[in-house]
């Protein structure tokens, strides 16, 4: 589907937890290598689009483990969740990164949610915050869904079940008896960024775009004095904000000679961002319209049955799950950004210079009201 290769790993459901409990955090190294292992046979990139070469990044990790491990002394840390995913996602979350929190009111069993998908393979650069599922409250009293500005929502669903029926469920629970049959993550995210623009008043300028492939022309611009931007320039880099919908679109132009992958691989992006002076100089910019959706089922049919059929001729994995039921949930993502011109934003007023023409290969981060990324993705050509 693309270059950029991310971990894909199953969910797994232990019905019957007398072998996990008796090996404890002593079944922490299998499991680990069993999914190390999946996540090297299976690779998958986030599609966007038409399989677009505009490639679309989501805020929230989509894969996560699922597994019931006798609490023990103590339970498991913070860094032993560290050590269970290779230490590439939970260690390299900031406190600032929103959290879901879930916990058990069972001390015998620790259900652990295991952010493990969205950080790129080969140590790439990590391209926005993830939700991170960790130790917290009311674990069996509530479905937590989580919303970020009205534009992320997180829904744990169980077993198709309705979340009153589930609830009342959990509350008879006994230790010996798991209450999750399977689980299903549905993630969704809808931006909607509107941009204030008179291109629709007065036709949208055509030009040319400097793709990979070649300058594509005829590309639909907004207008150059119709959208102010804050400018900055860090690394040689151009970095423009426009304030859109109660948030911030970030555009970032690479300096020549330099592709957009090749600043993510630094993975100091977003830190940048946070970081920009408060000086700044005010600027037009004139950019191609895009438009990016995403609505992919991540795993599928196909994708369970191999999946199944690997772990069955896994020893690491299907001896310790001896006894054990295995369910895979079906984990789709749906996302979208595009833009909606509605009028002009300089009417009766000059408009700012210079001109940052954005004509080439570039980044583009949404954040919301509090700066925390919606979305990210690189335009490569925005006709395809």
């Amino acid at each position: 589907y693309g270059e950029e290769k991310y971990h894909a790993v199953c969910v797994v459901d232990a019905e019957d937890q007398t072998e996990a409990s008796r090996s404890g955090r002593d079944a922490l190294p299998g499991v680990r290598n069993a999914l190390s292992k999946l996540a090297d046979r299976y690779s998958m990139s986030i599609l966007s689009a038409s399989g677009s070469n505009n490639t679309l990044y989501s805020p929230v990790g989509l894969y996560h483990t699922l597994t019931y491990l006798e609490r023990g002394a103590g339970g498991m840390t913070r860094d032993e969740l560290a050590l269970f995913t290779e230490g590439e996602v939970i260690s390299n979350l900031s406190d600032s990164n929103p959290t879901l929190f879930i916990d058990t009111d069972n001390q015998d069993l620790l259900p652990l949610f295991v952010n493990a998908l969205i950080v790129p393979r080969n140590n790439e650069s990590s391209l926005v915050p993830s939700f991170s599922v960790v130790s917290g409250a009311k674990f069996y009293t509530s479905i937590y869904s989580a919303s970020h500005a009205g534009h992320t929502q997180i829904d744990l669903v169980l077993s198709g079940r309705k979340p009153s029926e589930v609830c009342s469920q959990w509350a008879d629970i006994d230790e010996t008896s798991s209450p999750i049959e399977s689980m299903s993550l549905l993630q969704s995210l809808e931006v909607s960024l509107k941009v204030e623009t008179d291109a629709l008043q007065n036709g949208s300028p055509k030009g040319s775009f400097h793709s990979p492939d070649g300058m594509v022309e005829g590309v639909p611009y907004y207008l150059a004095d119709a959208i102010a931007a804050r400018n900055f320039i860090v690394d040689k880099s151009v970095i423009s904000e426009i304030q859109v919908a109660g948030g911030s679109l970030y555009l970032i132009l690479p300096p020549e000679g330099t592709r957009p992958e090749d600043l993510l691989e630094k993975g100091d992006v977003f830190s940048s961002l946070a970081i920009l002076p408060p000086e700044q100089e005010h600027s037009s910019v004139h950019f191609p319209q895009f438009s990016i959706t995403d609505d992919h089922d991540w795993l599928g049919d196909k994708g369970i049955t191999e999946i199944k059929q690997l772990i069955a001729k896994d020893p690491d994995f299907s001896g310790m799950m001896t006894g054990s039921g295995l369910s895979f949930s079906t984990i789709v993502q749906r996302a979208a950004i595009r833009f909606e011109p509605s009028g002009s934003s300089y009417k009766g007023q000059s408009s700012p210079s210079p001109v940052i023409e954005y004509n080439g290969p570039f980044i583009f981060v949404a954040t919301d009201e509090y700066g925390l990324p919606l979305m990210a993705g690189v335009v490569r050509n925005p006709l395809r």
